[in-house]
């Protein structure tokens, strides 16, 4: 047999086509889309199951973070520990989940974007609620799997008590599939379970009756109730969310806005600053001067306008123009798209009946917009073509290749590390004048 006849003929297409199903139906499965059943991905699930069997529970002291992203590497998920640290920082952040899953001590960011500390530095341990995510799981309630190594099992899923998808909500984007579901209020999200355990037949509106809406964290007004009838129903709708805004009097006359809440998902030290820029340029007459005087006793950000300044038109223009204001796209997946009722009803099932996934898509998907137009793509100009590095001559006429530059001072000057080309001229000098050259080992490598 030659060596030609052990390749079969293929169409191109239909060989990339197989190969980016596969990759596909990995990345849906095993990486980005969370079960509907327990509302984790395979990494937040990984971390919150070596934690507890390694015994980091809220009873016991906290444990540095190294030593558990170490432990999920080593036995659960064979990929890099940044990855491994950033899930499990998100679920340590107040600010972007309702309820914390895993109790952070340390440094790990703040709603100003500021990075978190190294793993090395912060410790951490299971939250309360977390445990009851994993509440009788070694008694046979779920399916266990091989790791990749099929040196330890691992759960298909965990037991969770409550609906953690929709209290907790999800983001994440995949080939095929994007789900970006906000968090919910948990008190509501129970009362709407046990009366949907009742009376299977409960219509939607029936269902807002109990669960009015989303429940973001950083609070927020939400304008209006039919985008999130039309999310429920379809999984597919829009909502706005408005900053909660006051505005108070001060000595001499003055009045200033002062912002308590803003919109999800919103940097604050971002909104700050836009605001600012405003002031700056001169877009909004009256403003005075923008503060963040958030802290312990929570957020604060005031906002002081001039004298004889329209209040009421400066804050009609910042929730216009600015940030103050968001906006949520709920859109479906590719495939398949539900509302809020039949998520709780998987969600139910997966807790009762301890069945297999069905699937691992998000009942509705929402698709958060930063708010106006994309930004077009910047050309790239000639002054930021980085020009080519020329050869120059020595006071010899000599070309010699281009150094590396070295700033002093404002002077930039060029420089070669000496050694070789020195030496050898001090060694030809001194062997001319007759003195005697130093031993081999004290000589510079050539």
């Amino acid at each position: 047999m030659s060596l030609l006849e052990n390749f079969l003929p293929a169409f191109l297409e239909e060989v990339v086509g197989d190969r980016f199903g596969r990759y596909s139906k990995y990345i849906i499965q095993d990486r980005a889309i969370p079960d509907v059943r327990d509302g984790l991905k395979p990494v937040q699930r990984r971390i919150l199951y070596a934690m507890f069997d390694s015994g980091n529970t809220p009873d016991k002291p906290y444990r540095k973070s190294a030593k558990t992203v170490g432990d999920v590497m080593g036995n659960y998920h064979p990929h890099g520990d940044s990855s491994i640290y950033e899930g499990m920082v998100r679920m340590a952040q107040p600010w972007k989940m309702g309820h914390t899953l895993v109790d952070g001590h340390g440094n790990w960011g703040s709603m100003d974007d500021d990075p978190p500390a190294a793993m090395r530095y912060t410790e951490a341990r299971l939250s309360a609620i977390a445990m009851e995510l994993l509440r009788d799981i070694d008694k046979r309630t779920v399916l266990f799997k091989d790791n990749f190594d099929n040196t330890t099992k691992e759960p298909v899923v965990l037991p969770a008590r409550y609906p953690n998808l929709l209290v907790n909500g999800v983001s994440g984007i995949s080939s095929g599939f994007a789900t970006e579901i906000p968090p919910h209020n948990l008190r509501e999200v129970i009362d709407a379970c046990t009366a949907l355990i009742d009376n299977p037949d409960m219509t939607v509106a029936d269902l807002m009756q109990i669960m009015r809406g989303p429940d973001f964290p950083t609070g927020g007004r939400i304008m209006g109730e039919d985008g999130i009838r039309e999310a429920y129903e379809t999984g597919k709708g829009r909502i706005y969310v408005r900053s909660k805004t006051a505005i108070e009097d001060m000595r001499g006359g003055k009045q200033q806005i002062v912002v308590t809440e803003i919109p999800y998902q919103v940097v604050k030290s971002k909104l700050v600053n836009s605001i600012d820029q405003l002031r700056l340029e001169k877009k909004v007459e009256g403003i005075a001067e923008v503060r963040d005087e958030s802290g312990r006793a929570g957020m604060r950000i005031v906002i002081e306008l001039k004298k004889d300044a329209d209040a009421e038109g400066i804050l009609a223009y910042l929730l216009k123009k600015n940030r103050p204001a968001g906006r949520l796209q709920f859109q479906h997946g590719r495939h398949r798209q539900q509302g809020a009722a039949p998520a709780r009803r998987q969600s139910d099932a997966g807790r009762v009946r301890r069945a297999p996934a069905r699937g691992r898509h998000a009942p509705y998907a929402v698709r958060s917009r930063k708010g106006g137009r994309p930004r077009p793509r910047a050309r790239r100009t000639r002054q930021s073509i980085k020009p080519a590095r020329r050869r120059h001559r020595d006071d010899q006429g000599i070309q010699k290749p281009p150094g590396r530059a070295k700033q002093s001072g404002r002077e930039v000057r060029f420089f070669r590390t000496p050694g070789r080309r020195d030496s050898d001229a001090a060694a030809v000098s001194a062997d001319q004048s007759g003195d005697q050259l130093a031993p081999k080992k004290n000589m510079p490598k050539r």
